[in-house]
């Protein structure tokens, strides 16, 4: 299970895309939920254009045809490649939360990845900061995050935002994250297989409490069922 969470500034909403494992998509733009069949089976990995579909199908179900700047592909395509980094650097799959996003946190092979790709990905910066924004929430090395956010203007296409604004775009996008990842673990019930419209309409109330709404360009979300050993954690191993 793949949860990307992100604000879009083009058409000022809160998107959530839901891939279950099945291949399945699921997004939710503000509080309507739609199921993606027509890109079902597509290769996630492997180039941009593919995944420009994105783009293409949230403008279709949003009614917002102006979408040519969002680059939903960009995000999505980073957000599959550190899922597809971490998976392989955990095979066992029962870590808790703490220890997945410890391990994510400190994956030296994807920070080399995503600098890698930075002159084809423009989200990049914003990317390195809620990634290190992830530390600061779970007491983890946050060290780059405050060497990038004291070091450069965030700049997403043409939406750019000074450095006295840094700090409140990154707490309203990890708390909306925060937010979502307590609630998953509070409530380890949830029908994210059986009835995922429906968890994903719960994620969006939440995301939107969260404040995720607030008009700052991106959060990214990265959740999987495998990832999360939740009766280890309510246990308190």
């Amino acid at each position: 299970m793949l949860v990307i969470l992100f604000f879009s500034p083009k058409i000022q909403a809160t998107c959530i895309i839901v891939i279950s494992t099945s291949d399945t998509i699921y997004i939710a733009i503000d509080t309507r939920v739609y199921n993606i069949n027509s890109i079902k089976n597509i290769n996630y990995l492997t180039t941009t254009s593919k995944l420009i579909k994105f783009e293409k199908l949230i403008a279709t179900y949003s009614g917002i045809n102006e979408y040519e700047n969002i680059n939903i592909d960009s995000i999505i395509i980073n957000s599959l490649q550190a899922y597809k980094t971490f998976e392989e650097r955990t095979s066992n799959m029962t870590l808790n939360i703490f220890k997945a996003l410890e391990v994510l946190s400190k994956n030296k092979n994807f920070t080399k990845l995503a600098f890698s790709i930075k002159d084809t990905i423009s989200i990049m910066p914003i990317v390195a900061e809620i990634i290190n924004g992830k530390s600061r929430i779970y007491r983890l090395e946050c060290s780059l995050y405050k060497k990038i956010t004291g070091e450069y203007e965030i700049s997403y296409r043409k939406y750019t935002f000074p450095q006295s604004m840094t700090d409140k775009f990154l707490s309203f996008c990890v708390g909306g994250e925060k937010a979502i990842i307590e609630y998953i673990i509070e409530n380890p019930s949830l029908p994210f297989y059986t009835d995922p419209v429906r968890v994903l309409k719960i994620l969006m109330k939440i995301a939107i409490q969260n404040d995720c709404m607030c008009g700052y360009p991106i959060d990214i979300c990265r959740l999987t069922s495998k990832s999360i050993d939740i009766q280890r954690y309510n246990e308190g191993d």
